[in-house]
């Protein structure tokens, strides 16, 4: 794998954690400025398969992990991919703690 293979993959994985952490963002917003129960399944999994194609990104790379040289971008993607799949795990523990608060 060259660098600018390398460099297209982080940058997919990049593009794709962030397309889900911006679905978490807006889970979140809503759980906060509503005062209505709405159901959040339908954006939790888009935002769980937007993280499910970066990982896929990510075993491309792995799969050539040896002769790999280090690279920034794909450290800043990876540590991207484990912060919104962090945030991905508490929003969906948090999504029935807030809604039974609102009962």
């Amino acid at each position: 794998m060259n660098d600018d293979e390398l460099n297209q993959i982080a940058m997919s994985m990049l593009m794709y954690s962030g397309h889900a952490k911006k679905i978490l963002s807006e889970i979140l917003d809503q759980l906060s400025n509503s005062v209505e129960k709405q159901d959040h399944t339908e954006n939790l999994s888009t935002a769980y398969n937007w993280l499910k194609k970066a990982h896929i990104e990510q075993n491309k790379i792995m799969q050539h992990a040896q002769q790999l040289q280090y690279s920034v971008l794909l450290t800043h993607a990876q540590d991207t991919l484990m912060n919104t799949e962090t945030i991905y795990f508490i929003v969906k523990r948090f999504i029935p703690i807030i809604l039974n608060s609102k009962k």
